[in-house]
C-alpha cells in the first residue's frame, strides 16, 4: 500500500458521488489504495467529495500513526477519533443544562476510548434514555436543540457499529462485487441522510442496519463453518 498525503491537498467540492465517481476521484490520486478501503471511505463520507478526501486522507495518517494497514485498525482508530470529536461537542453542549449524571457518562467513555475499552452499544443505549428523558419534559422546557444532537449522534453509532461489523465479516470482496456495492451505497445514503435530513434518518439506517445484519450474519456463519471443516482435517 503506496500512499501519499501531499496527494490531497486540493479538495474537492460537489455534489454526492457514487462508489464508481468515488473510486475514479481516488484512484486519480492514490496509487495502490485497496478496494476495501474505498468502500469504507465512500460509506463514511456519504459519497461528499470533501469529506471523502478528508477521511481517504485520515486514513493515510492513521496507518503511519498506528504502524499498519490492516482495516480493521486503520477503522478503529479513526472511528474512535471521530466519536470523541462528537462527544466533545456534546460536552460543551450539556454545559448549558442540568445534566452531570450525563456530563459523568460522556467524561467516562472518554477514558474508554482512549484505553480502547469502548462499547459503542452501551453508549448508543444511554443516549437513547437520556433523549427519552429529555422528551418528557413539557414543551416549554424540552431542550429540542440538545435532543436533536444526541438523536443524531444515536443514529451515527448505530450506523457506525453494523458498518464495522460488515466489513470485518467479509474476506474476499471480489466475491459477489455488485451486491456489495449496492449494499456499500445503501451505507453512504443512510449516511448522507444524518445531514440531509436528520428527522427521516432514524429510519432509514434502521432499514439499512436490518438489511446489513442479514449479510453480516450469512457472512459469519459462513467463517465460522469454514472454520469447522478446517478443524476436522
Amino acid at each position: 500500500l503506496i500512499l501519499s498525503a501531499c496527494l490531497f491537498k486540493r479538495l474537492f467540492y460537489g455534489t454526492y458521488f457514487n462508489f464508481a465517481e468515488s473510486k475514479k476521484l481516488l484512484n486519480k490520486r492514490v496509487i495502490g489504495l485497496p478496494v476495501p478501503y474505498i468502500l469504507l471511505s465512500h460509506c463514511l463520507s456519504g459519497g461528499l467529495p470533501r469529506d471523502l478526501i478528508r477521511i481517504i486522507r485520515r486514513f493515510i495518517q492513521v496507518s503511519e500513526e498506528c504502524g499498519s494497514n490492516e482495516m480493521k485498525d486503520v477503522f478503529t482508530f479513526f472511528i474512535n477519533e471521530e466519536i470523541k470529536s462528537k462527544l466533545r461537542s456534546l460536552m460543551v453542549k450539556l454545559n448549558n443544562y442540568d445534566s452531570l449524571i450525563e456530563m459523568d457518562l460522556i467524561a467516562k467513555c472518554m477514558i474508554e476510548l482512549n484505553n480502547g475499552k469502548f462499547d459503542i452499544i452501551n453508549l448508543t443505549n444511554k443516549l437513547e434514555q437520556f433523549t427519552n428523558k429529555l422528551e418528557s419534559k413539557s414543551d416549554d422546557k424540552k431542550p429540542k436543540d440538545l435532543i436533536n444532537l444526541i438523536s443524531n449522534l444515536s443514529n451515527y453509532l448505530k450506523l457506525i457499529e453494523s458498518t464495522k461489523k460488515y466489513f470485518l465479516s467479509i474476506n474476499d470482496w471480489q466475491n459477489n462485487f455488485s451486491t456489495r456495492v449496492k449494499q456499500i451505497e445503501n451505507i453512504a445514503f443512510a449516511k448522507q441522510s444524518l445531514s440531509v435530513n436528520p428527522n427521516l434518518s432514524e429510519h432509514i439506517i434502521d432499514e439499512v442496519i436490518s438489511n446489513l445484519r442479514t449479510t453480516t450474519n450469512k457472512a459469519l456463519d459462513a467463517i465460522l463453518a469454514n472454520a469447522e471443516d478446517d478443524r476436522q482435517y
